[in-house]
Order: structure tokens, then C-alpha cells, then sequence
């Protein structure tokens, strides 16, 4: 007896124009807003009730031929329906998320900051109070970035309230307002588009999907060639720009295609630190894609010029929460389990910059915690239909185990036939906040069947015996049967919502299968 499943579905790509970003930029004053699910820093995970999450608005003022200069910088928000404010939580931390001012209470005191009934106010920059914004200096203020940009964090934290429910929306917006000084302008007024994050239970990944990935450019794994540069763009949406490879390049905001993340393609993944001739920006890891790896965790090693090999994609994320990968995928099954992953790897072991502007390998230079060098930490948001159902949390470097997977299930809803997947920045950038991705997955999970015979059933009519096949199915499925190697079929509509069920496909004919 043989059991087919019908579980397959073509499906195509649509190009879609990216909504607002929650950011503005790239010119003198870049801001982005971003939230982190603290507690799945380091693992991964979705949103679900009691989770803490760090809500951050990141200010960078930067040098451009001449310092730039804002006055009067407050950042408001409003702590979102669905969740409770954290005492003691406001403060300004560095762009690596290191405690540079604060805590500061909530009382209208001596501090620049203030939660009134839920409505929340941080006045940052020199000499702000409790009512007024203060001054940030491109060239001087505190913390900078080698003296060229000075980059902050405002930040607080609120915690999911137990009670919400699965499958609610928290609302996320907020502004910024400040006056340019230098070069003048009139004061700005930014509003953050509506950002919304969705509660949702960790499912996992699927524990036997389809290895066939429905995302586009060569099913998420960017293909193949010889040159060190791949021509061609990358064959979805994306906020970031295409550069080539080189000792100074891909810049903030832009990515490249490569094989090697060696400028040169140097095959030594370990010629030591830094090594401004192979490595980009003397600091960057060395290293090869992932796809087809037989070491998942190290990846494939790195190819040389003349050999070919996988691409992978390098990304600068910078300063903004930028969308790396976004696509309508259509021709889904409707109320269906679908695996959205993808492979990452922090690819900067030592590009951290503290606040007074140095560099790793400095002199006078302060590492973070742990003696932690790496610099900002890549953070994402994995979005399906502009909701946030899945954070990476922090990726720390590591030597040991340098690319990670990440991802979650979902199940589409009645009916459903496409959905917009997006894979979004949510990290500051300046000093770290520089990763390679691959092999991009959305597919249908698929049951793993238990069954008593191995590899088949042998018996007589006469001495009737029950064959078991046993499974969770986490999709709507058709199960059949097959005999005598016929088309002959009886179709059986299997109902996922009962707890167990029994397919009667009768007796079998003598000396048949």
C-alpha cells in the first residue's frame, strides 16, 4: 500500500514597492526607530505574552565637508496599547547599545526625561533638561564615532502584558523633533510611520519541510559563477544598493554579491588582524557562502579568483531600519504551515568604536562587556504581510559557530493564496552592524510519517492485520491510496482538526500490494 501526498504549489515573486521606512536619511541627520525582543537576545525568537522589548530611536549626526550641527533634539513616544512601561528603563546608551546616560526616572526632575501617564519624553544632546532639547555637534559631541559622526540611542523598555493574546498587533510610532543649526533650516518635525509587531507562538522550524525554497533568486541562494563579483542584482526588493567588493566597499547602505568576502579572494580565512590588503576595511571575516556546506555552522571555505563558487550576500546595514529582503510570493496553499528562514552570519570580529572615538586596537580603547570588540550587534525583524513575527536578537560574533539560522513556522489563513515576506534592519550602524546572508527559505512543512512495516507489508486475508501510519499534520493535506501499481484511487479528506483518525482502505487482494 502506498500513500501520496498532495502538497505542492507553484509559486511566483511580485515586485513591491517598499512602504516608508521607519527611518529617515542618508544626509547630515540619519533616524531610525527599531524595537529588540530583549528577551531572545543571543537565540532568536517571536513575540509572545511577557517578553521585554527595548524600544530605541537612534539619532546620527554626521560630518559632511563640514560639521553639522542640531539644537532643541527630543524624542516622544507614546508606551504601546498591549504592554506595561519598565520602571527605570529610559536612557541613552552608545549605537552598541552600552549605557552612556541615565537610567533616568519618570518624575518631571532633574533629569532630561519624563513618562507621564504613559507619554514619553527624552531631551538629549549637551545641556538638556527637563523641558528642552540640547545640542549635538557632528564633529564633538559625545558619543562619536572617530570624531566624524556623533551617534545615540534613546531608549526605553516595555514588557508584553501576560494577558495579551496570540495573534494581537502592538502599535508602534513616535517622533523626533529638532532644529538645524548648522547648515539653518526650519524645525523638523518626523513622524514615524506606524510600525506593528504581532504576538505570535514560537513554533519553530519545520521539522520535516520541503528543502525547495519558493524565494526568488535562485530559490534564496543567489546561485553560482566564477567572477569574484556577481553582475547581476540582487532579484527581489531591498533598500540597499548594489556595490562591488573591494578594501573600502560595500559602504553604509549597500551590499555586494560575492563568493569570497575577501576583496582579493584570499583563501586564508585567518591572515590576522587587521589586514587592510584582503580583509574589507582591513576587519572583515573571510569566508565562503553556505549553501549545500557540509558544515552548516562554518559554511564552505573560501573559493579562489579563478574557482567557482556560491555567492552570498555582504551587507552594510548603517544607520536605518533598511528592508534587506522583501517579496510577494503567490500560488501559497491556504491554511498551510510554511517555514521563513535564512542563514546569517556577523561577519565583523572587531569593528567596535567606543564613545570617545576609538577604534578597536587602539590605544586607550574600551571594549564592551564581556571585553566584546565586535562592535554593533546585527539585529532583524522577520515581517510577513508588514507584520513583525520573529527577531534574531542579537548575533554576536563568533569565531566557533559563524553562521546561524534563524526563522520561524507559520500557518496561512483560509483562503489565503500570497503573502509579502520582508526581512528588516534592526540595528544601528556605525562600527559593526555588518552581515552576510544566504540561502533565504519560505516553504511547506511536511509531516514525517511512522509506520509499523519497513520497507513493506507482507500478510494473507485470511489473517487480517491493521497497518499504522502515524503523524502530526500540521497542513490541509489529501491522503490516498495506490494499488497494484494502478491509478485506482479513493480519495480521503483528512481533517486536521481531529485529534486522531483512522483511513479505512479495506482488505487488500490476494498477493498484492
Amino acid at each position: 500500500m502506498l500513500m501520496k501526498r498532495h502538497l505542492h504549489a507553484l509559486l511566483f515573486f511580485v515586485p513591491l514597492l517598499l512602504s516608508p521606512p521607519e527611518s529617515i536619511g542618508q544626509g547630515r541627520v540619519d533616524i531610525g526607530k527599531s524595537f529588540a525582543n530583549v528577551s531572545k537576545f543571543g537565540m532568536g525568537g517571536t513575540y509572545v505574552p511577557g517578553d521585554t522589548v527595548e524600544i530605541r530611536v537612534t539619532i546620527a549626526v554626521k560630518t559632511q565637508g563640514t560639521a553639522t550641527i542640531i539644537d532643541q533634539v527630543q524624542v516622544l513616544d507614546a508606551v504601546p496599547a498591549k504592554t506595561t512601561y519598565i520602571p527605570g528603563s529610559m536612557r541613552i546608551a552608545t549605537n552598541e547599545g552600552i549605557l552612556y546616560k541615565g537610567p533616568f526616572t519618570e518624575a518631571f526632575d532633574a533629569d532630561p526625561a519624563r513618562n507621564n501617564a504613559g507619554n514619553i519624553i527624552i531631551n538629549i544632546g549637551n545641556l538638556a533638561s527637563n523641558s528642552a532639547g540640547g545640542r549635538i555637534k557632528s564633529d564633538s559631541s559625545r558619543p562619536t564615532f572617530y570624531n566624524s559622526h556623533c551617534i545615540m540611542m534613546a531608549c526605553y523598555k516595555v514588557r508584553i502584558n501576560p494577558t495579551t493574546n496570540y495573534y494581537d498587533t502592538i502599535s508602534i510610532r513616535g517622533s523626533v523633533r529638532y532644529r538645524p543649526v548648522s547648515p539653518t533650516g526650519t524645525i523638523v518635525n518626523y513622524l514615524f510611520p506606524e510600525y506593528k509587531l504581532l504576538v505570535f507562538p514560537n513554533n519553530g522550524f519545520c521539522q520535516n519541510g520541503t528543502d525547495v525554497s519558493a524565494a526568488s533568486d535562485f530559490g534564496g541562494t543567489f546561485g553560482s559563477g566564477t567572477d569574484p563579483n556577481r553582475a547581476a542584482p540582487l532579484g527581489f526588493t531591498t533598500s540597499y544598493i548594489k556595490q562591488n567588493i573591494s578594501t573600502g566597499q560595500p559602504n553604509d547602505y549597500y551590499y555586494a554579491i560575492v563568493k569570497n568576502s575577501s576583496p582579493t579572494s584570499l583563501t586564508n580565512p585567518n591572515p590576522g588582524l587587521p589586514n587592510a590588503a584582503n580583509r574589507v576595511f582591513g576587519l572583515w571575516d573571510i569566508a565562503g557562502d553556505h549553501t549545500n556546506s557540509t558544515n552548516t555552522a562554518a559554511g564552505n571555505a573560501p573559493p579562489s579568483a579563478a574557482t567557482p563558487g556560491g555567492y552570498f550576500v555582504l551587507i552594510n546595514a548603517s544607520y536605518n531600519t533598511n528592508v534587506a529582503y522583501q517579496e510577494t510570493l503567490s500560488n501559497l496553499c491556504p491554511n498551510t504551515y510554511y517555514e521563513f528562514s535564512a542563514w546569517f552570519r556577523n561577519v565583523c570580529p572587531r569593528c567596535s568604536c567606543d564613545s570617545t572615538g576609538k577604534g578597536s586596537g587602539s590605544s586607550g580603547f574600551r571594549p564592551g562587556p564581556g571585553n566584546d570588540s565586535a562592535g554593533v550587534k546585527p539585529n532583524l525583524n522577520f515581517e510577513v504581510d508588514g507584520l513583525a513575527y520573529y527577531s534574531t536578537g542579537d548575533m554576536k560574533y563568533d569565531r566557533g559557530v559563524p553562521w546561524k539560522k534563524f526563522g520561524f513556522t507559520f500557518r496561512t489563513r483560509t483562503g489565503q493564496t500570497f503573502a509579502n515576506f520582508a526581512i528588516r534592519n534592526n540595528s544601528p550602524g556605525g562600527g559593526g552592524n555588518d552581515w552576510a546572508i544566504d540561502d533565504i527559505k519560505v516553504s511547506h512543512c511536511g509531516p514525517s510519517l511512522v509506520m509499523n512495516y519497513n520497507p513493506e507489508v507482507v500478510g494473507c486475508k485470511e489473517n487480517a492485520f491493521p497497518v499504522t501510519l502515524i503523524d502530526t499534520v500540521r497542513f490541509t493535506a489529501r491522503v490516498e491510496k495506490k494499488v497494484d501499481v494502478s491509478l485506482v484511487s479513493t480519495g480521503f479528506p483528512f481533517d486536521s482538526s481531529a485529534t486522531n483518525k483512522t483511513l479505512d482502505f479495506g482488505l487488500l487482494a490476494v498477493g498484492k500490494e
